[in-house]
């Protein structure tokens, strides 16, 4: 994996998506964790940037994604070249420190 670059402009960030095979592997929160995430981002900014792959799949950061789009605030992502979709797994695992269900 190679970080392509550290951001990406707003027309992009409006066409990330979810993949939910990728979605369904992480550990779910609780709507009071999800809240607590939202609060958080919204009163200290977004601290870690998601984690896409070249063509905009969000692998890793799923819940600040989705709080950054309900708050309107464009999210800092970084982009990452996998070679294939099991390396995007184990991505997504080791960026959440394991805590993805297999």
């Amino acid at each position: 994996m190679k970080q392509i670059q550290d951001r990406i402009d707003a027309t992009t960030i409006e066409e990330l998506r979810i993949n939910p095979e990728y979605q369904d592997l992480i550990q779910p929160l609780t709507k009071k964790e999800y809240e607590l995430v939202k609060k958080s981002i919204q009163e200290q900014g977004q601290h870690v940037s998601i984690i896409v792959n070249t063509k905009g799949t969000v692998i890793d950061g799923h819940y600040w994604y989705t709080a950054c789009q309900e708050l309107g605030i464009i999210p800092k992502i970084e982009i990452r070249d996998f070679a294939s979709s099991l390396d995007e797994k184990i991505g997504a695992y080791f960026a959440t420190g394991g805590s993805i269900i297999f």
